[in-house]
């Protein structure tokens, strides 16, 4: 599960990546989008419906909606300023390795993200 925080609030997608991999889910990317936004998505490739759901309903119910450009085995979560943290109280970092820096760059739906949080590549991304 990948987040890009584009709240204009520092930590959101990091807060995220932990509230879910609470719940089952493995964290991916956590970034900072380059443009702010106001609603929250979740985009996920077609077959990862299910598990879209699972995650929008332990965020306070956010929008879903399929996105074939999304990788296989991946959730996006894109969160916008209008996001509140619904009452889940996340889980500790377990090691170092869980706030590791990385930096890049990635591109949705032709918007550029800077990547500059942590990473968990080539770990999949839904449960």
């Amino acid at each position: 599960m990948d987040a890009i925080n584009a709240t204009g609030r520092a930590g959101q997608a990091a807060l995220i990546q932990r509230v879910l991999a609470n719940k089952g889910f493995t964290p991916g990317m956590a970034s900072s989008g380059t443009r702010r936004r106001t609603r929250s998505v979740i985009y996920y490739p077609p077959a990862s419906s299910a598990a879209a759901a699972a995650a929008a309903a332990l965020l306070g119910g956010l929008t879903v909606e399929p996105d074939s450009s999304v990788e296989v085995g991946h959730l996006q979560v894109v969160l916008g300023s209008q996001f509140t943290m619904p009452v889940i109280q996340p889980a500790p970092p377990t090691s170092a390795s869980d706030s590791a820096p990385v930096d890049g760059n990635a591109t949705h739906n032709g918007t550029d993200i800077t990547l500059n949080s942590s990473s968990g590549e080539g770990i999949p991304c839904v449960p």
